[in-house]
């Protein structure tokens, strides 16, 4: 059956084909499957990890970093919403790299947004 950790696994379990097998492909179907699984069965509590899983550690191998900065943003949004901190801050700190490293945003325009998020996991813990 459907769990949780179903996605997650799924997600993790890929992006372990991307970086160590360079199984780009298996990586994507394992990463996109997390999704669908989390969409399907309205997993919110469980998206924010394969959001951030699927978009920092496989997809990137295939298609431009800028792609991905609107879905971790998402990730940290919904993760505020349902709570589940410590999957915000992963996706913070990939937010951030991803953010740097493509020159999309500069880091101090970033920052307020960065704050914000930092302040409500103290809040919350």
């Amino acid at each position: 059956g459907i769990s949780p950790s179903t996605p997650i696994t799924m997600s993790c379990v890929g992006s372990l084909f991307a970086g160590i097998q360079k199984d780009y492909d298996k990586a994507r179907m394992l990463g996109e499957s997390g999704l669908a699984i989390c969409e399907k069965h309205r997993l919110k509590k469980t998206l924010p990890q394969v959001v951030t899983q699927t978009f920092a550690f496989i997809r990137h191998y295939k298609r431009p970093m800028q792609q991905y900065i609107a879905p971790l943003r998402y990730a940290m949004d919904v993760g505020m919403r349902m709570g589940v901190m410590e999957d915000v801050s992963l996706a913070k700190g990939m937010f951030c790299s991803m953010v740097n490293a493509t020159g999309t945003t500069a880091l101090p325009q970033a920052l307020p947004e960065m704050e914000r998020y930092m302040r409500n996991i103290k809040h919350s813990g």
